[in-house]
Parts: structure tokens; C-alpha cells; sequence
């Protein structure tokens, strides 16, 4: 069964790292799927062509554009504290998460929360057997 999405609605994501943890203790990032056409975009803009005619995928390019698009905020980073201001600016497109706030993220967990954003949209088994 097909189910619509709805790139408007946030939802929770929790990195792998911090999903055994009590829920006090874990950073939650708040993401959306992203729209069609940024999607898109964020695609197109991931592959280059280089001077032999060959073409490359830009991959931390594509991590980087989902992120701007796709990551809303986040909940309890880090934990115990007073969380890290989450900034950004612009809409659409044209919305950018700042570098300081995109580089307070581990790489590895900018990878996954940016796998979540492009691929996340998919039924849980909840959903699945409903």
C-alpha cells in the first residue's frame, strides 16, 4: 500500500549511538523529508563532470544540501545542558543551516541524520503491517 508523504511534518530522529540510551540522555534532531523538487536539486547538485568527461558524484555535497533542507532543529544537545543554539536562515531552496551549527555535529552523525532526511521516508513495520 502506498502511503502519501508529507515533507511539512517533522519527526524525530535519534543516531544509532544514542538509541540505548535513556531518553534523558539522548539528542534528538528534529528532520523532514524533503519535496520533490528539492530533491531534485539536492541530486542534480551532487554530480559533477570532470575535465575528462567522466562524472562524479559529490556526495558531501549532497549531505551538506540535505541537511540545510532537511534539518528543522534539534532537542537536548547536548545532553544535561543547555542546548547549542540551532541556527539557520532562508526558506526553500534557499535555506541554509549555519556552518557553525552543521559543524557542533559529529560527521558520522551528520551522515546518518543526512541518510535519514534523502531515504527516511519510508514505512516503519508499524506502518507496514497496518
Amino acid at each position: 500500500m502506498v502511503i502519501p508523504l508529507d515533507p511539512s511534518q517533522e519527526r524525530d530522529f535519534i543516531a544509532e549511538q544514542d538509541r540505548d540510551l535513556e531518553a534523558a540522555e539522548q539528542t534528538v534532531f528534529k528532520v523532514r523529508s524533503l519535496t520533490a523538487t528539492e530533491r531534485s536539486v539536492v541530486e542534480d547538485n551532487a554530480i559533477s563532470q570532470g575535465a575528462d568527461g567522466e562524472q562524479r558524484l559529490r556526495s558531501g555535497s549532497m549531505l551538506v544540501a540535505a541537511l540545510h533542507l532537511g534539518l528543522v532543529t534539534w532537542e537536548n544537545f547536548p545532553p544535561g545542558g543547555p542546548d547549542l543554539p540551532f541556527r539557520s536562515k532562508g526558506r526553500g531552496l534557499g535555506r541554509k543551516v549555519s556552518e557553525k551549527t552543521l559543524s557542533a555535529i559529529p560527521p558520522d552523525i551528520r551522515q546518518e541524520i543526512a541518510a535519514e532526511i534523502l531515504n527516511g521516508s519510508t514505512l516503519s513495520e508499524d506502518d507496514a503491517k497496518n
